[in-house]
């Protein structure tokens, strides 16, 4: 009891340290004399667990920062929030063992490994959090292509040019994938760029091989109005088309897991009324 005691004292000591620190407060005037002087002012706390955040093995790798490029997320925040859940997972498993583990019986070495587990399952919890956002955010750029392709297929058609119908194209929608497309243009034609080689860049940046393949495609098609036309077009349809085959994957996956409880439940009822007759021919035979 009083080891629980203990445990449970320094946990929420902790956590209290842990909430003070992210607390933003009010810069004294000192704080502001000395911003104005030119010195480097006071680290608030997010900054300093970022920091601890960096100097442990936290940081994202090359899928994980591609996932957080897609979702615009910072790096140094989101090892900050591994940090965070780890810790709060290894208090939760201090506090479990503390409780539970004398009443079990369990050893010391069984109780750390299971606190050691459980706040290395809380570290890869935002790893599997942040690959089903960015899978979500992907459909959804993979969407707001196939659209700004057949933008770009009219503006085509109207006698427009290639470079000046995916601009105008670019700017008309409001979603996620417009904004993307829309600034990798802005900043290629500021620097002189084919807008081609903007979207391969945003392709990569994102890791959408469908964006990827329209540049290569784009970058052999060139300037000719009615290729680059014919080209969006095909582009587009198979867009749709391979959204449509995910869409009725999706959804032939979530009825079989509904097929799964009702088929317990089923089980459940046979045993419910085949059990008694199975205890008459049991006491029978005995």
């Amino acid at each position: 009891m009083t080891a629980a005691l203990i445990f449970g004292a320094l946990a929420g000591l902790g956590i209290w340290c842990v909430a003070v620190g992210l607390q933003v407060r009010r810069p004294s005037l000192a704080t502001v004399i000395s911003r104005l002087d030119g010195a480097p002012p006071a680290r608030s706390g997010s900054a300093r667990l970022n920091d601890v955040a960096a100097a442990l093995p936290l940081s994202p790798r090359p899928n994980a920062a591609a996932n957080l490029r897609v979702l615009r997320r910072d790096p140094a925040s989101w090892a900050s929030e591994r940090l965070l859940v780890g810790v709060v997972a290894g208090i939760a498993g201090l506090l479990w063992t503390a409780v539970v583990g004398p009443a079990l019986g369990l050893p010391i070495w069984l109780r750390l490994l299971f606190v050691v587990a459980l706040s290395a399952t809380g570290t890869a919890l935002p790893i599997l959090t942040l690959r089903s956002q960015a899978d979500a955010r992907r459909a959804e750029l993979r969407a707001a292509l196939g659209a700004y392709l057949d933008l770009v297929a009219v503006a085509l058609s109207a006698g427009a040019g290639v470079e000046e119908a995916m601009a105008d194209a670019a700017t008309i929608g409001s979603g996620t994938g417009f904004v993307e497309i829309a600034d990798a243009l802005t900043a290629a034609r500021r620097a002189g760029e084919a807008p081609w080689i903007a979207l391969g860049r945003l392709a990569s940046d994102l890791d959408i091989g469908e964006l990827r393949d329209l540049a290569s495609t784009l970058a052999l098609v060139g300037t000719e109005g009615a290729r680059a036309r014919e080209t969006l077009l095909a582009r587009a349809r198979g867009l749709r088309r391979d959204q449509v085959t995910t869409a009725e994957a999706a959804a032939a996956r979530r009825t079989e897991a509904a097929y799964l409880p009702t088929a317990l439940q089923f089980v459940g009822f046979l045993i419910l009324i085949v059990y008694p007759a199975l205890l008459r021919v049991a006491q029978g035979l005995s």
